[in-house]
C-alpha cells in the first residue's frame, strides 16, 4: 500500500516472556522495550497495570490542583462543584479503565488512591 516501517523507530515488547531484540532477515534489529504508552495507557512487560493506574491518578490530582480556585469558590454551589469534579477529574482518572483487567491488589490500589 505504499507504507514503509521505519525500523530505527520501531520497538517491540514481549509480555511475560523472554525480552530479546528481534533480528530481521536483512540484519536490521528491532529493539526490545520494557514499557510504552499506547492510547494513554502505560503498558509494561510484566503485564501489571500499577504504573498506568498511578499515572492516571496523578493526572487527576493535577487537574484538581488546577481547579483548586473553582472548587473552593464560595460563589459556586456544591452541586456545580460536584458536576465540575465528575466531568473533569473523574473522566481523567477513569479514561480507558474499561479495558483494565484489575486483579484484587490493583483494584485495592486504585480504590485507595482515588479516595480523597
Amino acid at each position: 500500500m505504499g507504507l514503509e516501517v521505519n525500523i530505527s523507530k520501531t520497538e517491540c515488547m514481549t509480555v511475560g516472556g523472554p525480552q530479546e531484540n528481534i533480528v530481521l532477515e536483512d540484519g536490521s534489529v528491532i529493539k526490545n522495550c520494557d514499557k510504552y504508552k499506547y492510547l494513554g495507557l502505560k503498558i509494561t512487560n510484566d503485564g501489571k497495570l500499577d504504573e498506568g493506574i498511578k499515572d492516571r491518578i496523578m493526572q487527576g490530582r493535577r487537574a484538581i490542583s488546577m481547579l483548586n480556585g473553582v472548587l473552593w469558590d464560595q460563589a459556586i454551589s456544591k452541586a456545580n462543584k460536584k458536576n465540575i469534579y465528575n466531568t473533569v477529574v473523574k473522566s481523567i482518572i477513569t479514561y480507558g479503565s474499561e479495558v483494565w483487567q484489575l486483579k484484587n491488589r490493583e483494584h485495592a490500589i486504585a480504590e485507595q488512591r482515588t479516595c480523597y
